[in-house]
């Protein structure tokens, strides 16, 4: 289709051309047509009050499939499930919408250069059309006009990028203590006091357990639940079949009757865990506890498949009866007991730290000091977990200063420097350049990021 793009005595020609190529593209899909399009489809989702058709959201999720496809090529369909590309193509369109509102843009000309200058379409003697278009087509699947619209989005993307992140830098500063925290190791003593060292000691009564109930109502409440029925579609046949009827306005439920579809049941859940059977979070899609027992949900994609969804019934929220849950309340008890008796000793040993060192105050207290082996700030150290809260705190102690007390997890304690290995100084230097542009990758990553949250909330 740019056969003449490597022609540059036809450049006034290139023009007339893209009339035909891109322009036309935004009536022939429904982009802010004029011609009542837009009526033919179903409305995937709704953004800052507007309507999304399904036919623009599938545009999307082309868009950054074919990007996916660039990136991890024949690894995709490995990788596709842990993408998440319909959530990509919904935070596509929030961020076209923002470069609108902006009044960013990309000419024609733009277009072109980003698709000639792309190695993946060109050859020893530059681009090449043949390559183009038999990449599109085998490689990417999609229509030329389609990749360039896309190309121009890209391109628009890109500035809005740039506009968001205009300013941002880092210090030498933080490169190096990025590099310390990467690479620096070091080495503590401790004394630790752990709550199952404590669980023989308690043995709750009947009257204990129904009195931790009564005065911790709120950690027994459990949230609305749900159970709902749903259909997987991977059929090609089933798929089309489906999207057609849903395009001629039927009704998600006579949809179903006229496909003969099979149903299968979750069993109830709530939104703080995933959809049994769907695997994906109950809360990201936001829709079960808007649904009504027996509606429909919109028609849902996830990792290539299309899922059909109904609420079958509800449970609201509230807090079970003692009986029903006296196990687990039992077994709260417990715990709280257990962490109070650990927290409550080794605070006593930080307490005598005030008159007496270290060794003598953990002999006290009858708990040992143990040294670690040297461990970097990522290290999962043995007997201790996580090395980041140990390393964190260890790099802010000076030399026979001891820590306030520390928590992980359900144990609890005090350390203090061992050792410390000082930074390679030679190696920070010639790592200094890539580590400086990894972090100024992330900053700015973590900008357009914050934006998007925020569109996110307000596009709801």
């Amino acid at each position: 289709m740019l056969r003449i793009l490597r022609n540059k005595k036809t450049q006034k020609k290139i023009w007339i051309g893209l009339a035909v190529i891109i322009i036309p593209a935004f009536a022939f899909w429904g982009f802010g047509s004029s011609t009542g399009e837009d009526d033919k489809f179903q409305s995937a989702g709704k953004i800052f009050g507007k309507n999304i058709s399904y036919q623009e959201y599938q545009q999307s999720l082309s868009a950054v499939r074919v990007q996916a496809t660039m990136q991890f090529g024949d690894k995709l369909p490995k990788l596709e499930k842990y993408l998440n590309l319909e959530g990509q193509a919904w935070e596509r369109i929030i961020l076209l919408y923002e470069a609108k509102k902006r009044k960013i843009s990309a000419s024609d000309k733009e277009v072109i250069e980003m698709i000639e200058n792309a190695p993946y379409f060109q050859d020893k003697s530059g681009f090449n059309s043949k390559i183009y278009g038999q990449t599109l087509r085998y490689v990417l699947a999609v229509k030329p006009r389609a990749f360039e619209e896309q190309t121009r989005q890209n391109i628009i993307l890109t500035k809005l990028y740039r506009e968001v992140t205009e300013g941002i830098s880092v210090s030498t500063q933080q490169v190096r203590n990025e590099y310390e925290n990467e690479n620096q190791e070091l080495s503590i003593s401790y004394v630790e006091s752990k709550a199952e060292d404590f669980i023989k000691k308690i043995k709750p009564t009947d009257a204990q357990i129904q009195e931790y109930f009564t005065n911790n109502p709120a950690l027994f409440r459990e949230p609305d639940s749900f159970n709902a029925e749903y259909c997987a579609i991977s059929s090609e046949s089933q798929n089309n079949a489906l999207a057609k009827l849903l395009l001629k306005k039927v009704p998600m439920e006579k949809a179903v009757q006229k496909l003969n579809l099979t149903f299968k049941e979750t069993g109830f859940f709530n939104l703080n865990s995933p959809v049994p059977g769907l695997g994906w979070p109950a809360e990201s899609s936001g829709l079960f506890s808007k649904l009504k027992i027996g509606e429909y949900a919109p028609l849902l994609q996830a990792n290539g498949v299309s899922y059909i969804v109904k609420l079958k019934d509800k449970r609201l929220a509230g807090i079970p009866e003692f009986e029903k849950i006296k196990d687990t309340v039992k077994a709260r008890f417990i715990n709280s007991s257990t962490e109070k008796m650990a927290k409550d000793k080794i605070t006593n040993c930080s307490e005598k730290l005030a008159s007496m060192n270290f060794k003598k105050a953990a002999s006290k207290c009858g708990l040992k000091i143990k040294k670690s082996p040297l461990f970097k700030r990522t290290s999962k150290i043995e007997g201790l977990g996580s090395g980041v809260i140990f390393w964190d705190t260890a790099k802010l102690l000076k030399d026979g200063q001891t820590s306030q007390v520390i928590r992980q997890n359900d144990n609890f304690y005090i350390i203090e420097l061992a050792s410390l290995v000082p930074v390679d100084e030679n190696k920070f230097l010639k790592e200094k350049s890539t580590l400086e542009e990894k972090m100024l990758s992330a900053k700015k990553q973590e900008k357009l990021n914050q934006l998007l949250n925020e569109l996110k909330q307000k596009a709801q």
